[in-house]
């Protein structure tokens, strides 16, 4: 996305992130968009996706195929405003909890959109963990996702795939968009 200053690498040129961010001699990213923002946000440890956070927060990342793909990868308007990595670093920043931070990148996905590929996000705490698995509305406008948690005593492998297979109503232990078709 070279209109936006976003190239393969670096990732991210934002030096008010941190040492990181800062590539001397590189424009800086960006913005493709804002979100209102929150009176206090929470320290973690970052990489191509976001790693833990100081409350102990944790999430993994896997690249899903879907028969919905996304023709081109981003156009302001058309395309929603979250990749996935930029979801899981706003959760980070806001939420102490997995549950918290499922219900807060649904509310994103469902108020902002998502682009991009599907995407499958582990999401930790110290009590409980869950599954979100999103990918873009055909319309590329909004979001499909659906997040369950994965009992206690349990794994899950995420293999670059969608891995959630049905729509459980009234489930407690699984939380989705309520337009998922």
């Amino acid at each position: 996305m070279p209109e936006y200053n976003c190239f393969i690498q670096p990732n991210l040129v934002a030096p008010e992130r941190g040492d990181g961010y800062n590539y001397p001699g590189r424009p800086q990213t960006k913005p493709i968009g804002h979100i209102p923002e929150v009176e206090h946000t929470y320290a973690y440890i970052d990489s191509f996706y976001p790693i833990v956070n100081e409350h102990g927060l944790m999430m993994g990342e896997c690249t899903d195929l879907s028969v919905r793909q996304p023709e081109t990868p981003f156009e302001k308007g058309k395309s929603g405003l979250f990749y996935a990595d930029e979801l899981g670093r706003v959760a980070m920043e806001r939420c102490k909890t997995a549950r918290e931070a499922i219900a807060l990148m649904g509310s994103l996905i469902d108020e902002y959109g998502l682009w991009g590929t599907a995407e499958t996000l582990i999401v930790a705490d110290k009590n409980e963990g869950w599954v979100l698995e999103m990918q873009p509305a055909p319309d590329q406008k909004g979001g499909l996702w659906i997040a369950e948690r994965i009992p206690d005593g349990h794994f899950f492998v995420a293999a670059n795939q969608l891995r959630i297979r049905s729509i459980n109503e009234g489930d407690p232990n699984q939380i989705f968009n309520p337009d998922l078709p």
